[in-house]
């Protein structure tokens, strides 16, 4: 019988250089694979956010078919006149958010003597630009004195939608010798321990000029959420006052005097809505006297997209040519309105900006550059150096008219100017131009 007998050398193992070689192989494949993570993501949100932008636009664009106020008379105050015979006014854009949030800012980021940069869209660090801007259709009214944050919250309704709710103040109520909430049932209010409210929104009545309703900010920006003793239940009401540390939820807050007074008739339905707090809030034993075991004053978290008009008078003074500009991320800063030294070489796609003194552009390849002298905006889609400029940038349009100084002739500019302003704003998701829009029927006046 013939036994098979296998040589050792047969069976011999791999050796540490075949196992190195193996993982190295290995790891070029598993980097490549892992580069493609951050990648995919960067573009998944980039595809979110041009969706939501898109859906945005599209929202703008049919408000502006119902309401063509919003571009032909942006202040709202009737006199259409002035938009079509007022030669500084052939660019203008109309922003709710960026003019009252940058109104609301001024007084404590800018020097009392300071031009009012939220009337204008961009600056040179010492003057606005000269492109108006507008705060769209919104006017406080009633109230004495007008609250700037409450009236900024007005106007991100327009410009946003509301996405749930962020809390500004959490607090404990004042109580009484027996537990219960001092007399919350009563008067419709509850007494705050020991907290400062002077930085909450006080309710503020507005105007919407577009449909001539009235508003008060506390329907649905200010609200206040009880919680039961036990926490088992929560109740939430509008804010309709607050006075010291009193948050007040009854519209019977002037007096009170079971009737209806002037500026209590907060969400305008004519009557008098005095909103008690449920049963489940009242003493267990059987006692009189509410329990509340903790008080939030809320606030409506918006949206982080929110839009611009971009709007251009046509050669025949009676249309406007109107782009959305969508913007995300966390509102408006005075320093992304930053106006740069700039040229746009009209015929070309070429545009020289330099760095604003001690201020550097935000430059980027796929950004967008707004040309603030004929008030237009670019994609950008190179940067490349220059030997006379910060930047050489290469636009994904053809420039039209021309900004700054350069010979015409060659397309040549010079680097000691005169030029033009370029903002470069940071949060621009995209620029969806609408295309022009003639004057409506409607809103024509005996003297066009």
């Amino acid at each position: 019988m013939n036994h098979c007998q296998t040589d050792s050398t047969s069976r011999r193992g791999m050796t540490l250089i075949e196992v190195l070689m193996a993982l190295m192989i290995m790891s070029i494949g598993v980097s490549a694979v892992a580069v493609l993570f951050p990648i995919s993501t960067l573009r998944s949100v980039r595809a979110s956010q041009q969706t939501n932008a898109g859906i945005v636009a599209y929202n703008v664009r049919e408000l502006i078919n119902v309401y063509p106020e919003l571009i032909f008379d942006p202040d709202f105050d009737g006199n259409l006149e002035e938009h079509f015979r007022n030669s500084s006014q052939n660019n203008y854009v109309v922003d709710p958010v960026g003019y009252y949030t940058l109104a609301e800012d001024a007084p404590r980021i800018l020097p009392a003597t300071a031009p009012q940069f939220y009337q204008r869209y961009g600056n040179t660090e010492k003057a606005p630009s000269s492109i108006r801007r507008f705060g769209g259709p919104h006017k406080l009214i009633s109230r004495p004195t007008s609250d700037g944050a409450a009236f900024q919250m007005g106007a991100q309704r327009l410009g946003s939608q509301g996405d749930g709710w962020e809390t500004i103040v959490e607090a404990q109520p004042e109580r009484d010798a027996d537990g219960n909430v001092v007399d919350v049932a009563n008067f419709g209010g509850v007494n705050l321990v020991e907290v400062d409210l002077s930085d909450v929104p006080r309710p503020q009545m507005y105007t919407n000029l577009i449909t001539g309703s009235e508003y008060d900010t506390a329907v649905d920006m200010i609200r206040v959420v009880l919680f039961s003793d036990t926490g088992r239940f929560s109740q939430a009401f509008p804010v309709t006052s607050i006075s010291g540390n009193t948050v007040y939820f009854t519209e019977d807050f002037v007096g009170p005097n079971g009737s209806l007074d002037g500026l209590e008739d907060v969400n305008r339905n004519g009557f008098l809505d005095e909103r008690q707090v449920p049963r489940a809030f009242l003493s267990a034993d059987g006692t009189p006297g509410v329990r509340v075991s903790r008080v939030l004053i809320q606030s409506r978290k918006l949206s982080d997209y929110t839009w611009m008009l971009n709007v251009r008078r046509r050669s025949d003074g009676l249309a406007r040519s109107v782009d959305v500009v969508v913007r995300f991320g966390g509102g408006v800063k005075l320093s992304d309105e930053r106006g740069h030294p700039g040229i746009f070489v009209a015929g070309t796609t070429n545009a020289y900006i330099n760095n604003a003194a001690g201020v550097e552009a935000p430059i980027r390849r796929g950004g967008h550059v707004f040309d603030a002298v004929n008030g237009i905006w670019y994609r950008i889609q190179q940067v490349n150096q220059h030997a006379d400029f910060d930047y050489h940038v290469i636009l994904q349009s053809t420039i039209n008219e021309g900004a700054g100084n350069y010979d015409p002739t060659t397309g040549v500019p010079s680097p000691s100017g005169p030029f033009g302003a370029a903002i470069v704003p940071t949060g621009v998701v995209d620029v969806y131009p609408l295309g022009s829009f003639p004057i409506p029927d409607s809103l024509r006046k005996t003297t066009f």
